[in-house]
């Protein structure tokens, strides 16, 4: 039982050392091998067969670690959406065409960023997993992950800045950054309505809402997060915050999560045509 247990607890896969600080010793493993309850994958990696090797133990096997926006998610940041499993693989080991290889044997989908910095454990900690993203991320998407780090806390700012240091993507994507986008979402309309060089303001508050975004005097433009259908309490109240404003000759364009994604040039054409139009100029009523 201690034996499967120690599998479980290390996904899969488990080391020489692991087995030794589990009190399980040397001997014992060749005994094991012998009879196959465990098998030796490579030297001081065991995987046993009746235990279904996980992500983490998948990246061991091939000598890296899970990074990137991958590890990012799991930290609490915000990420871009991607079905591959974002992997650092030392670059030594493997050229393009076998890392290409042997990561298709192990992952369904998989993103390999080559290293040449040393790895020491199979999961990447938030700096190491913000740096490989500096290199696979877009501008945009650094900044938005940078942002909800600086909105969910979770690091303090000067931890966050020694991060970005090593990196101009990052430092830049450091001082575009602004703690009050609720999303990562949010944070790429922000910098795209910037971009259009729109006077608007973030999270403004109009009566007893906040908006998102408010574009001059009267255009509002909502957010709507990756999950919001599925609350409906959060549907009702969006409509009813949506007939508050109508009320008072604001204007409001919603969005959701897909169309910023996927279809973002159409909201662009859509809000550009109410500004070509003054539709955001107007005085609205208190």
């Amino acid at each position: 039982m201690k034996l499967f247990e120690l599998f479980h607890r290390h996904s899969g896969v488990v080391s020489t050392i692991q087995f030794a600080q589990a009190g399980i010793p040397a001997n014992a493993l060749t005994r094991l091998v012998k009879v196959g309850t465990i098998r030796r994958v490579r030297r001081g990696l065991y995987t046993c067969p009746e235990i279904p090797i996980g992500q983490t133990g998948r990246a061991r096997l091939l000598g890296g670690a899970i990074s990137c926006i991958t590890a990012l998610k799991e930290h609490g940041f915000w990420t871009p959406p991607s079905r591959a499993t974002h992997l650092r693989l030392p670059a030594k080991r493997f050229t393009a065409h076998q890392r290409n290889q042997v990561t298709a044997k192990l992952f369904a989908s998989a993103v390999t960023h080559p290293t040449t910095t040393e790895i020491t454990a199979s999961y990447d900690g938030w700096q190491d997993a913000l740096q490989c993203a500096s290199q696979c991320c877009s501008r945009d998407e650094l900044v938005a992950i940078i942002d909800s780090a600086r909105r969910h806390q979770i690091a303090a700012t000067g931890d966050i800045i020694a991060a970005c240091s090593g990196s101009s993507a990052l430092l830049t994507a450091w001082e575009l950054s602004d703690a009050r986008s609720d999303s990562g979402i949010e944070t790429l309309v922000r910098l795209r309505l910037r971009k259009l060089k729109l006077r608007f303001s973030i999270q403004h508050q109009i009566g007893r809402w906040r908006v998102d975004f408010l574009i001059g005097n009267c255009l509002v433009v909502e957010i709507d997060g990756f999950a919001y259908h599925s609350d409906v309490e959060a549907f009702a109240r969006d409509r009813e915050k949506d007939r508050y404003l109508q009320e008072r000759g604001y204007t409001v364009l919603r969005f959701t999560y897909w169309d910023v994604m996927h279809h973002w040039r159409s909201c662009e054409e859509q809000i550009l045509g109410f500004v070509r139009a003054n539709r955001h100029r107007s005085q609205p009523r208190q």
